[in-house]
C-alpha cells in the first residue's frame, strides 16, 4: 500500500476502523467508498490532498473529510507524513444512530472538508 504502516484496525457490525501512518509522498489509487458505507476520515497529523472528481481539497491535521457511499476518490500526500484515522460506517449503523439521536440522514451524504469539532476529536481520540 505504497509504504503505509497501519497502526490499529478494528470491525463491529456496520464500523471499520483504520488508523494510518502514511509516508511522505504517498499516492493512493483512485478508489470506491463500499456502496453501502460512508468513510469519515481524521486527520491527526500533516496534510493530505484528496480529489474527488473535479473537486480536489488539502485537509489538515485537525480537520475531517467526509467521503459519501459509492463514490471514487483519491488521495495523496507530499513532503510531510500523515497520521490518519479512519472510520468506515454502513448506512444501516449510520440510520440507527441517527435514529437513536432523533436526527435524519440525508440519502446522499456529500463529500467536504471541516474542522474537526471537540466531540469529534475526543470521540476519535485526538
Amino acid at each position: 500500500m505504497n509504504g503505509s504502516h497501519v497502526l490499529a484496525e478494528h470491525r463491529a457490525p456496520g464500523l471499520r476502523f483504520r488508523e494510518e501512518l502514511r509516508p511522505p509522498s504517498f499516492e493512493g489509487p483512485q478508489r470506491a467508498c463500499h456502496p453501502d458505507e460512508i468513510e469519515l476520515c481524521v486527520l491527526v497529523d500533516g496534510a493530505e490532498h484528496v480529489a474527488q472528481g473535479r473537486q480536489r481539497a488539502v485537509v489538515l491535521g485537525g480537520q475531517y473529510s467526509l467521503v459519501a457511499a459509492g463514490r471514487e476518490h483519491s488521495s495523496w500526500t507530499t513532503d510531510a507524513r500523515v497520521h490518519e484515522r479512519i472510520l468506515h460506517i454502513g448506512r444501516e449503523r449510520l440510520a440507527a444512530l441517527a435514529d437513536d439521536a432523533g436526527l435524519a440522514v440525508p440519502g446522499d451524504l456529500p463529500t467536504a472538508s471541516f474542522e474537526a469539532p471537540a466531540e469529534l476529536t475526543d470521540a476519535v481520540g485526538m
